[in-house]
């Protein structure tokens, strides 16, 4: 170990040894502390609502593809009126509101529609529906 290596290492040692003061009194430790705890509960706030929001627009866009697509089929195949299609589009949103809700779940309808009018999903759904408790 040359004469410089042996100086720095004897320096980081000192550094090691002097003890770290802190330049704040403690009520400013604590104005600090009390400021990062407040901060930290917005930005749990703001997580939530982002979470929320993302929940609410991701419902409203599948609520209007879902619209979309059946109105589409069901004029194309029946030719059905306008104001019928929209009946069956808000009762199709009451559905989607009671699950929402917890009143039924989307396994109680698929249910339903398999016993009553033998319509079977297939399994891979269902479990997709089991995997998100719906």
């Amino acid at each position: 170990m040359n004469r410089a290596e042996r100086r720095r290492a004897e320096k980081s040692r000192q550094k090691n040894n002097t003890p770290s003061i802190i330049p704040f009194s403690n009520m400013q430790s604590q104005h600090m502390a009390m400021q990062f705890h407040a901060t930290r509960q917005q930005l749990e706030q703001m997580e939530k609502q982002i979470w929320d929001d993302a929940w609410n627009e991701a419902e409203e866009w599948s609520n209007i593809v879902n619209t979309v697509t059946t109105m589409l089929a069901i004029n194309e195949l029946y030719h059905w009126k306008g104001e019928v299609m929209l009946k069956i589009v808000k009762k199709a949103n009451e559905y989607v509101a009671k699950a929402n809700s917890g009143e039924r779940t989307i396994t109680d309808m698929m249910d339903e529609l398999q016993e009553k009018y033998g319509f079977c999903f297939d399994e891979g759904h269902r479990e997709l529906v089991r995997r998100y408790g719906l």
